[in-house]
C-alpha cells in the first residue's frame, strides 16, 4: 500500500483514498512525502506521534 504523509500536521494518508476531506492542500510540497515503506509508517505513528487520517481510514474500512 502507498502512503501519503503529511509532515506538517503529522498526519498519514492511504495515498489512494486522499482528497480534499484531508484537508492537506495548504501543507507546502517539501513537507508532504509519499512512502510504500509500512515500517518506517507504523514509526512515525508509534514513536513521532503521527496520526493516522481519520478520513483515509473510514474509507478503507468501508471498502472491506
Amino acid at each position: 500500500m502507498k502512503y501519503f504523509i503529511d509532515h506538517e500536521k503529522k498526519k498519514v494518508h492511504h495515498s489512494q483514498h486522499a482528497g480534499d476531506q484531508c484537508e492537506f492542500s495548504n501543507t507546502a510540497i517539501e513537507n508532504r512525502e509519499f512512502t510504500t515503506n509500512i515500517t518506517y509508517v507504523e514509526r512515525l505513528i508509534l514513536q513521532e506521534n503521527y496520526a493516522k487520517c481519520s478520513y483515509c481510514r473510514e474509507v478503507l474500512i468501508s471498502l472491506n
